[in-house]
């Protein structure tokens, strides 16, 4: 299967954030196997803030998580500083973990590619 078809992309996805994709472009969502969980904490915890939230982007940039997300109307200010708060908290655990396998890692780098592993990964 390919790799980059949008459809086997969003089938990669933890389920519990396929229904929060983007229906207009979901290309741009891909997680490494080793931040699924981390994903998963992090739209449990930022649906308690904002329900009704929509994922534009998640991916992995310069060695860390990615997740831009789209708000309702109905979203105060206050609602979407907490939010951004709660994406923040975890894009800067997901440089402290690897993306391979889940445990505790570091950003490397390795023939100019910047990547969160652990020793065993890197």
């Amino acid at each position: 299967m390919n790799d980059f078809k949008a459809e086997y992309r969003i089938a990669k996805l933890p389920e519990e954030i396929r229904d929060r994709v983007a229906k207009d472009d979901p290309y741009w969502c891909f997680i490494p196997d080793g931040w699924r969980d981390l994903v998963v904490e992090l739209d449990k915890e930022l649906r308690t803030v904002v329900p009704d939230y929509t994922l534009d982007q998640c991916k992995e940039k310069f060695g860390g998580l990615r997740y831009y997300v789209s708000y309702s109307e109905n979203c105060t200010d206050t609602d979407v500083d907490k939010a951004e708060d709660i994406i923040s908290k975890y894009e800067n655990i997901s440089a402290q973990t690897c993306d391979v396998c889940g445990n505790a890692g570091e950003i490397r780098s390795k023939n100019g590619w910047l990547a969160a592993r652990c020793e065993e990964h890197d």
